[in-house]
């Protein structure tokens, strides 16, 4: 019988339900001194700063918490937004009793959170990741993957060997 062959790699955006704001909001309250001036910030809940980031320079924390808070508004306008990137393969299933030809695709986890504003390397970076795991699934299911195998990253519009992303990644 035949073994599976992998017929093409390729990576795709897919829609993400992951609300990116969600680490960006962090509430705090300013600690006053006895003129009524802001003196420091008490952090009560972020998922970025600590009281300790608040201690060392409470200043510039909340120029960050600032930023923050600009970034989420410009999220809700639509300047921005949040996607994933996950890498497909498609396989073809040899059939021993009907000689059927069955074509099936097999996907990464993906990676959720990617926003539309990052830079062309970092996403070229994600989609490259998305293909190695993609190629460990496919070894674990005894998938052969020849060396000079090329994978088309759909962002980048890049044909990359297998040679290249392995010795990249893990050589």
């Amino acid at each position: 019988m035949e073994s599976i062959k992998l017929i093409r790699i390729h990576t795709r955006k897919f829609d993400d339900y992951f609300d990116p704001t969600e680490e960006l909001v962090t509430k705090y309250e300013f600690i006053y001194d006895e003129n009524e001036k802001p003196c420091g910030l008490t952090i009560i809940d972020s998922c970025q700063y600590s009281q300790e980031n608040a201690d060392e320079n409470w200043r510039e924390v909340y120029k960050w918490i600032k930023e923050d808070e600009e970034r989420i508004h410009d999220y809700e306008r639509g300047v921005w937004y949040s996607f994933g990137i996950e890498a497909v393969a498609t396989l073809h299933f040899p059939m021993e009793i009907t000689e059927a030809k069955i074509i099936q695709r097999i996907k990464s986890p993906g990676t959720c959170g990617v926003e539309s504003d990052y830079s062309d390397s970092e996403i070229e970076d994600i989609e490259e990741r998305e293909v190695i795991e993609l190629f460990d699934m496919l070894r674990s299911m005894r998938v052969e993957i020849p060396d000079d195998f090329l994978c088309e990253l759909s962002f980048s519009h890049e044909k990359v060997s297998v040679d290249y992303l392995v010795s990249k990644y893990i050589g």
